[in-house]
Order: C-alpha cells, then sequence, then structure tokens
C-alpha cells in the first residue's frame, strides 16, 4: 500500500490534536500527532443557511462539536487535544455557554460533550480572524471593583402603569430616570428626566426607561470605574442601576450579539423592539464608560433604596399626570361657559361667576382653554363633563392610592383649574366609600353600652358560645346561657356555631321559660338577620354589646372561663 507523503499515519500511541480554522462560510480542521507537524488529515464544512445567521464564536463551536465526535473514534480512548482561537473555550460549561439565552437549547445540550474529560482545549491567537476579533470585545478581562463613591454619575430609573381612564384593557405608562451623585453612602439627586409611553408592554416600558437613561449620560469622561463581577467590561464612569433584570442582562450578555446578526436570533425571528435596541446598541458603542447593573426594586434598606424610591416616584407622578391628562386630548367643543370667559378677559368685560378677574383665560391653536394665573403659570380649563373624570383619576391613581383631599387637589392643580375645583375635589373624597373605609381617624367606634341590671329571674337572660374545644365525639361548641337575676346557668352542647344551631335550641329554650329579652356579643349566630327575625317573632327583645368591648358580656364571659376550667381538670 502506498502513502502519500504529505501525510502521516495515524500513531495509536500519543494523543490526537485537532486544530480548528473557521471562515465566514464554512470551518476545517486538521489532525495531528502529537508532538508532529506533519497532518494526519485535512476536513472540512460549509455552514447551512440557519448556521451562516451564528456569531464568530457559534461557529467556532460547532466546528469543535464536529471534530470531537468525528474524530473520537480514530483518537482509541487517547486524549483529544483541541487548538481553537477561542480564549476561554476550556471553560465552556452548562453554565457559561455565551448568550445562552439568545441561543437555541442545542447549545445547552452541546456543553455536555465539549465538557468531556478526555479532551482539552489550547488557545492559539493565530487562529483567530478580524470578524472573531471584533466579536470577542464582548469578553474583556476582569478589573477591580472601586467603591460607588468613585463614580462621576449614578442614574436610577424606573417605570410605572396604571388603567387609563375609561377604559378597562389599555394602561397609561411611563418612565424616568434621576441622575445624581454618591457621597459617603448618600446619594444626591440633580437632574429628573420622565417621559410617558401611552399604552405598552412593562418590557418596553422598561426598555424605554434605559434608553432614556443613556439620551442622558455625559461622554467622556476619563474616570476609572471598574465593572461588576458578573460580566468583565472595560473601565467605566456611570453607574445605571435599573429594576429591570432583562435589560440589563440584554445589555451586558446579547447586545453584541444580536447586533452582528442584525437583531435577530439563531432560528433568523427578529427580536422585540429591534428598532429601540438598535438605539440602545448605537449609544452603547458611543459611550464606552456606561456600565448598567440590576439591583432589586422597593428594598427597606441598602445603597440604592433611595434613588430606587426617587426614580419610582418620579415615574407614578409622571403617569398619574398623563392619565389626567389623557382624559382632555379627544375634546372638540369648549363649554359655553369657558367661550364666555375668554371672550370677557380679551374684551376688559365681567367674567362668570367663579372666575377670578386677575387670572387671564384665553385658547391656544389646539382648542385648548387655558387660565394663566399670577406666579403659577398657564392651567388647562376642562369641559364640565370631564372633570368628574379628572378628578377620579387623581384621587384613585396609582400616585395618589386614595389619597386626601389636599394630595388630590396637588396633583389637579399641577396642570388643571376650574371654578370650584377644591369643593368639589373636597366632596368628592369625603363621599369615597373606601376612603372612608381605609382612613383610621374615620373609624369611629359607637358608644359603649352597660349591662343590663333585672330584678326578676328570666327578665334578661346572657349567650355566648364557649368554643370551639376539643372534640368529644361531633360536639365542638357549648352554647351557654346565664340569667341576669339568680345567675342560673343552661348549657347546650352543639356541633357548630351557626345560627340554625343556635334558633333550634333557644325556641325549645323559650317555649320551657318565658324569657323577656337576651343579651349577647356580636357573634355572627346572634347578629344573624335569622336569628333576629325569629326572636322578634316569638317576642323576645334582644340586646347586644358594643364592637371589641367584652366586659359588656361579662356575665357569661365569667361563666364560659370556669366551664373551660372543669372541662379541662
Amino acid at each position: 500500500m502506498l502513502e502519500a507523503r504529505h501525510l502521516y499515519t495515524w500513531d495509536n500511541k500519543t494523543n490526537l490534536v485537532i486544530r480548528i480554522i473557521a471562515g465566514a462560510l464554512g470551518f476545517t480542521y486538521v489532525t495531528f500527532n502529537e508532538g508532529d507537524t506533519v497532518p494526519i488529515a485535512y476536513k472540512s464544512h460549509l455552514y447551512s443557511n440557519a448556521e451562516k445567521r451564528f456569531a464568530p464564536t457559534e461557529k467556532i463551536l460547532t466546528a469543535v462539536q464536529m471534530a470531537v465526535i468525528k474524530e473520537r473514534p480514530l483518537a482509541q480512548g487517547k486524549r483529544i487535544i483541541v487548538v481553537s482561537p477561542v480564549p476561554a473555550l476550556e471553560a465552556v460549561t452548562k453554565a457559561s455557554v455565551p448568550n445562552a439565552k439568545a441561543l437555541h437549547p442545542r447549545w445547552i445540550q452541546w456543553a455536555t460533550s465539549l465538557t468531556a474529560t478526555d479532551v482539552d482545549y489550547v488557545f492559539d491567537p493565530r487562529l483567530q480572524t478580524q470578524e472573531f476579533l471584533q466579536y470577542e470585545q464582548e469578553y474583556p478581562a476582569p478589573l477591580h471593583i472601586l467603591p460607588i463613591d468613585s463614580y462621576n454619575t449614578i442614574i436610577y430609573t424606573d417605570r410605572s402603569a396604571q388603567p387609563a381612564v375609561g377604559t378597562k384593557h389599555q394602561y397609561s405608562a411611563a418612565c424616568a430616570s434621576v441622575c445624581g451623585t454618591m457621597e459617603d453612602g448618600v446619594f444626591h439627586p440633580h437632574n429628573t428626566y420622565t417621559q410617558t409611553l401611552g399604552d405598552c408592554t412593562a418590557q418596553l416600558a422598561e426598555l424605554k426607561a434605559l434608553l432614556l437613561a443613556l439620551e442622558h449620560t455625559e461622554p467622556g469622561t476619563q474616570t476609572l470605574i471598574v465593572c461588576d463581577s458578573y460580566y468583565c467590561v472595560q473601565s467605566y464612569n456611570d453607574y445605571l442601576t435599573c429594576d429591570s433584570y432583562y435589560c440589563v442582562q440584554s445589555y451586558n450578555d446579547y447586545l453584541n450579539h444580536w447586533k452582528l446578526n442584525r437583531f435577530r436570533d439563531s432560528k433568523g425571528n427578529t427580536i422585540n423592539h429591534k428598532m429601540l435596541w438598535g438605539r440602545v446598541a448605537d449609544l452603547k458603542e458611543k459611550l464606552p464608560c456606561v456600565h448598567v447593573v440590576h439591583t432589586l426594586g422597593h428594598q427597606r434598606v441598602g445603597i440604592h433604596v433611595a434613588g430606587n424610591t426617587l426614580a419610582d416616584e418620579a415615574a407614578k407622578a409622571s403617569v398619574a399626570t398623563a392619565s389626567v391628562a389623557a382624559v382632555t386630548r379627544s375634546r372638540t367643543r369648549l363649554d359655553n361657559e369657558i367661550l364666555v370667559a375668554v371672550k370677557a378677559s380679551a374684551a376688559g368685560k365681567t367674567l362668570p361667576k367663579g372666575y377670578p378677574t386677575n387670572y387671564t383665560y384665553h385658547i391656544s391653536a389646539q382648542n385648548v382653554a387655558y387660565a394663566t394665573i399670577p406666579g403659577v403659570g398657564d392651567r388647562v380649563i376642562p369641559n364640565e363633563n370631564q372633570r368628574l373624570e379628572l378628578i377620579t383619576a387623581a384621587h384613585e391613581g396609582v400616585a395618589s392610592a386614595h389619597a386626601g383631599i389636599q394630595a388630590t387637589m396637588t396633583i389637579l392643580q399641577q396642570r388643571y383649574w376650574w371654578p370650584g375645583l377644591c369643593r368639589r375635589t373636597k366632596q368628592y373624597v369625603l363621599c369615597c366609600d373606601i376612603s372612608q373605609q381605609i382612613k383610621g381617624s374615620n373609624i369611629k367606634r359607637p358608644p359603649q353600652t352597660s349591662l343590663l341590671v333585672s330584678d326578676k329571674p328570666l327578665q334578661c337572660v346572657y349567650l355566648d358560645h364557649c368554643g370551639p374545644l376539643q372534640p368529644d365525639g361531633a360536639y365542638k361548641y357549648i352554647l351557654v346561657a346565664v340569667d341576669s337575676c339568680s345567675r342560673f346557668l343552661w348549657v347546650w352542647p352543639q356541633r357548630s356555631a351557626d345560627a340554625r344551631t343556635v334558633i333550634k335550641d333557644m325556641l325549645i329554650f323559650i317555649g320551657t321559660y318565658a324569657v323577656a329579652a337576651f343579651h349577647s356579643d356580636q357573634g355572627p349566630a346572634f347578629a344573624s338577620k335569622a336569628f333576629r327575625d325569629t326572636m322578634r317573632t316569638m317576642g323576645v327583645e334582644l340586646h347586644y354589646s358594643s364592637p371589641y368591648h367584652p366586659e359588656g358580656n361579662s356575665v357569661v364571659e365569667r361563666r364560659n372561663r370556669d366551664l373551660k376550667q372543669s372541662l379541662t381538670a
């Protein structure tokens, strides 16, 4: 058998070396005996249409996977040494596959094969192409993290949303960013930026918040600031803290990959919000000193609490204003009263009732009426049929959450004015059922009732339930009755403490004894409509103790304690 002079045969006493050479359209790998320079074989592969859309690192991983699978039988149990242009290929594991979220799930399966115990990886910089070097900027060398006080600028972002006024399935959203500095662990805000977004998804709102922060970042600062330990990036001087982990992870981990693949995933599908991510990618390239990290929102303690709270409040205030403002956007015709006030103000005549004479009134080109308040500025005058909606949006919105009269008026007065605004707002808040229920100062206890004193037996009988007790058979409760005059005691074992069981036993009791009145606490069985109607039919009066005042039923409460003690003993 003749041998080709330019190729060697496989030596099964040495390890097998595979050198990977990847290109844009395909790859070639060459096999060697360890220690030799003359190859054993050459093999090549052209990428499929799907593989052509892979990033350079993905293409090299594809080549490594195919080469290891095909050449493992040739190695005959010897070690396989793979020489590639990927510096960190030896560290590829299930947890560190590059851009795992942006790739097909097959990479998780391939990671098991790539980390086989019989395969070693060697880095050779001579194999790196220009395309691969551009992509490798995604993995710079790590830097030491400096204290947060070293950062020149800190920007906190957040978004908020609430149901749009007059709709059931639409939301009004807004985002905000608060810029400032951190000194001695205390955040000092300098500027606040907000943007109303209308009806949009939470993901889009978070992306808009990140974009808003990037657009207000000053480039060119030379201060060295260190990245976090999750991904190693270049030096930074700005530190953006976002509540959305998705946007932060996409910015740090996936954005370079998306940009190289024209913002398409490994299946060729366009990613969501392609245009916005393109804008973010351009800003990231122009702002190499920006570092984006994630922190948990709504925390009670921590160095970022103050900044996150300011961003959250700014976003809520912006969305509340946008929700209130949405009521007047579709207006086509102004009320006659407003038109009369505008004409009278222009002509210097008498204004309608409720319109102060020191205000001036005018209509803009967009057919919106304004009242110019001295020292304050212009405020929109809404139509009469829109004012109730505005008060509702200001009082029940996310930013106010059924706030008081003054807080609701403050939200309205930031943008609106009309005659009687304060009076109507006060009436609305005072008539709001939810506000009256949740405000502690509005909850008044009823007056406490005194014990009924009787000088004859059965004039008044005190009732109460004792239990639930340790069940003896099917009985868990005891209905206790005590005569007010003689302190005589009656007891009935009961399976449940409902009104039906109490009525059944009391009808027998009333038929045996001529009871004039019952006194009890306001338990569900005694205060039920069925019990009250039955006692009224039988001609028995009912008296109740004050809520949260067990002393009003102390006669039977004392017997309950003695009864429990006797049963326990």
